[in-house]
């Protein structure tokens, strides 16, 4: 991933986290399980 920032998925904000319960899931039909990412874990608990 380098130095890219990525944006949360609930407030918009700059971040490298990803949603750890989003890794690896499965893909019913190709690309409909992309990587979700969110600046805290506050954030994501208010998602």
């Amino acid at each position: 991933m380098g130095n890219k920032h990525l944006k949360s998925q609930r407030c918009g904000a700059k971040t490298r986290q990803k949603c750890a319960g989003c890794k690896d899931s499965p893909e019913y039909h190709a690309g409909n399980a992309p990587d979700v990412y969110y600046c805290s874990n506050d954030c994501l608990k208010k998602d």
